[in-house]
């Protein structure tokens, strides 16, 4: 039986350490969709470990739009399925150098795209190659 975990003598690799920050582990069921090519590749590396999930629940979701507008689709699909726990990582370019806060005006339209859909911006990450992530948590019921 083969394990991905590195050997303690061996760095970790670029898409290991994004991994563990947007909280990727053995068990996670994935979900991964988008049409930036790019950054989806980069997200698949950071997957590495996680079960990517085709049915039944999630407990992270990576979203790698083009527009805002593919954004506030895809995250409206996937939140039906998301663990009560889970969390939506919106994955775009990043385009200043620094990382930007949550609710920061780098975000603004894709916040403003999904409208009504009950989630809100918690923590930024940067992951490799010049990508930022936002994660998403669904907001609290009635």
């Amino acid at each position: 039986m083969t394990s991905n975990a590195n050997p303690a003598n061996q760095p970790e690799t670029a898409a290991q350490v994004a991994a563990k920050a947007v909280g990727v582990r053995p068990t996670t069921r994935a979900w991964l969709a988008g049409h930036n090519k790019e950054a989806k590749r980069v997200v698949q590396r950071c997957l590495f470990q996680a079960l990517r999930s085709v049915a039944g629940g999630v407990d992270l979701a990576f979203i790698t739009p083009q527009t805002p507008a593919e954004w506030a689709h895809f995250a409206e699909k996937i939140l039906k399925r998301l663990d009560s726990q889970g969390r939506i990582w919106l994955i775009l370019p990043q385009k200043e150098g620094f990382l930007p806060r949550p609710n920061s005006e780098f975000w603004a339209d894709y916040c403003q795209a999904i409208g009504d859909i009950p989630m809100h911006p918690t923590q930024t990450v940067a992951l490799e190659e010049g990508l930022v992530a936002l994660g998403f948590e669904p907001a609290a019921g009635p």
